[in-house]
């Protein structure tokens, strides 16, 4: 799953950001593998969003941060990449 996104206004407290992560996590094994975030407001701050990826690994979603979109779909697409034999 790619996540992209650009939301305007302040950013999340921290409790919220933990809150909100401990509450997605739990729905989203079996049905999604993957996920590939990618902020797109620099206003945001990345030590918050490291925070949130941090949380989710440790609830055993396999999240993670990435600058650009191009680089979360090489991610993604490397999960599903034919391994040769």
């Amino acid at each position: 799953m790619l996540i992209e996104e650009d939301l305007r206004g302040p950013g999340l407290g921290v409790f919220d950001i933990h809150q909100i992560v401990t509450e997605g996590s739990k729905r989203t094994w079996p049905t999604v593998r993957r996920i590939a975030y990618v902020d797109t407001n620099k206003e945001h701050s990345q030590a918050d969003m490291h925070f949130a990826e941090t949380v989710a690994v440790n609830l055993g979603v396999n999240v993670k941060l990435f600058p650009t979109v191009k680089e979360a779909e090489a991610w993604l697409r490397d999960a599903v990449a034919p391994t040769d034999p």
